[in-house]
């Protein structure tokens, strides 16, 4: 019989997220609403080593393969342009000359 052993690895992604479908579904089904709409915030709080960090490094994925542009930056000082210079780089290939006008959100 295989065993499950709980090995927290501190920041870096699992193999696998168990008993967080529900919570993953829910953000990635969010991000369909219109822009403004209060469920396209989320607030993801716990102790540490509790998978906070896991499940964001899933959530980005999925949104990623969804079509939007991900920021992944650490909280400090530099976060507000740091997002920026990230939406600028990885969200240049996807602006045509004929939609750079168009409206945008971050």
């Amino acid at each position: 019989m295989d065993t499950m052993v709980f090995t927290p690895t501190f920041g870096n992604r699992p193999d696998r997220i168990l008993g967080r479908d529900d919570v993953i579904e829910a953000f990635i089904s969010s991000l369909k609403k219109p822009v403004g709409h209060p469920n396209r915030s989320t607030l993801v709080l716990g102790q540490r080593g509790m998978g906070k960090t896991a499940l964001l490094l899933e959530v980005a994925e999925r949104a990623a393969d969804a079509g939007f542009v991900v920021a992944r930056v650490t909280a400090n000082q530099d976060m507000l342009p740091e997002i920026i210079e990230y939406l600028q780089i990885l969200g240049a290939p996807l602006l045509t000359r004929q939609n750079h006008r168009s409206k945008a959100s971050v």
